[in-house]
């Protein structure tokens, strides 16, 4: 009976044993496994980390050549604004160029109107028996009155209508009726029209007529 526990003790022994090893064995089995999928978390972490980091870079970099887009977007735009406004400049340089030689040339054909005016009226009055009651002589000194006020007597007084015979300031010519020239308002000065005409500026004659013009053009309604 004695030898029959001492051998039931040793099988229980050696039972308790195998147990033992089979549970270390598992024990070790699911160690290793959870180290292996700490190991392999690990990885699939550290992957993730460099994704993260590489998805960063780019962004990083999208970033900076958002931002030189946009410097560069800022520049076209304003390097268009400036093209526009020098366009715009031009455009108006142009335009009051056209129009200074617009004026320039009407200057010039009115300049040359009034030259060929007075060109017929010192030859028509420089004749040796001027006709007077020629229609064209008569609208040259109507012009010539007109602008009485360009040409001074000696004394300063105003040219008016002739009343009394005398002699022209310039040249001495006889002024002995209302047809053959003009008196002083002080009455010792005549002027004969010939010499009226060779006196008045007309170029000053003519840029007063212009200034007036623009005066007008300009004023509001």
């Amino acid at each position: 009976e004695i030898a029959k526990l001492h051998k039931d003790m040793n099988d229980l022994q050696i039972r308790q044993q195998s147990a033992q090893e089979a549970t270390e064995a598992a024990q070790n089995a699911e160690i290793a496994k959870l180290h292996k999928v700490m190991s392999d978390l690990q990885i699939r972490q550290q992957a993730a980390q460099e994704a993260t980091e590489a998805a960063q870079a780019e962004i990083a970099r999208l970033q900076k050549e958002m931002g030189g887009l946009q410097a560069w977007r800022k520049h076209a735009q304003a390097t268009e604004a400036s093209q526009k406004d020098a366009i715009a400049t031009l455009q108006n340089d142009m335009r009051e160029f056209r129009e200074h030689v617009d004026r320039e040339e009407a200057k010039a054909k009115e300049k040359e109107k009034i030259r060929s005016q007075t060109e017929k009226a010192t030859r028509l009055l420089g004749q040796k028996d001027p006709k007077y009651d020629d229609p064209e002589l008569v609208k040259i000194i109507d012009l010539l009155k007109a602008q009485r006020h360009y040409v001074k007597a000696e004394c300063g007084a105003p040219w008016l209508e002739w009343e009394e015979k005398g002699k022209c300031q310039q040249c001495s010519a006889p002024v002995d009726r209302k047809e053959t020239g003009l008196q002083c308002g002080n009455k010792g000065h005549w002027i004969c029209w010939k010499c009226m005409c060779d006196h008045i500026d007309w170029d000053m004659v003519y840029d007063t007529k212009l200034q007036q013009a623009e005066k007008l053009q300009g004023d509001p309604p």
